[in-house]
């Protein structure tokens, strides 16, 4: 019974947290949209690329150095919250000024307008903002992390390979691709990188 709780509670503050990106580009978008300096949008949107280039520095040290790669990759939840505060604004602009640009009757435009905001909406939904809204595809980490982690090509049924690719690993009862997972699977993985120096430095020195 204790653990249906504890498995309850988790899956609650998963959704809470998975929730806060959200929360957080909706209130970006509403503050870039009301605000009259047009400098923040190059702020919003040089923030934007530097977590890009985060994205790709850790996804170039994950064979090297596994956890400086997950700081690094785990910087790219900036990306959602970006992205969620440009479609906020985009959509506030237009359900506001929309109506300016069609004639007719007020029942007319307002149809009309409807309409349209409701197909920008939508489109906007498809491209990114409702796998952001559930915590999947590419605009999050723990994806990004996933697809490092295959760089290391391990086979076997071995801890490591868990680590880098599966669900859960067994042995030190780690489950999904949370930030405290994706930092234990880091770690696991660091200490595997370790040792494969190590041999390959004992090979070096008896050659």
């Amino acid at each position: 019974m204790n653990g249906i709780c504890q498995e309850k509670e988790k899956n609650n503050m998963s959704k809470i947290l998975t929730g806060i990106p959200s929360l957080l580009g909706v209130v970006l978008g509403v503050w870039l949209y009301s605000s009259d300096n047009f400098a923040y949008w190059f702020y919003v949107l040089a923030v934007f690329i530097f977590s890009i280039v985060f994205l790709f520095i850790g996804r170039y040290l994950v064979k090297s150095a596994p956890m400086i790669s997950v700081i690094f990759i785990e910087l790219w939840v900036i990306a959602p919250i970006i992205l969620v505060a440009i479609s906020t604004a985009v959509i506030v602009w237009i359900t506001i000024k929309s109506p300016s640009w069609f004639s007719g009757s007020e029942t007319e435009v307002n149809a009309v307008t409807g309409a349209f905001i409701g197909a920008i909406t939508a489109y906007l939904a498809a491209a990114w903002t409702d796998d952001i809204a559930s915590g999947d595809g590419i605009f999050w980490p723990s994806t990004q992390i996933k697809q490092a982690f295959l760089k290391f090509e391990l086979i076997g049924d071995t801890l490591e390979r868990q680590a880098a690719q599966d669900m859960r690993v067994h042995e030190k009862d780690i489950e999904g691709w949370g930030v405290l997972a994706s930092w234990k699977r880091a770690a696991i993985l660091a200490e595997y990188v370790k040792k494969v120096h190590g041999n390959q430095g004992d090979m070096n020195e008896k050659s």
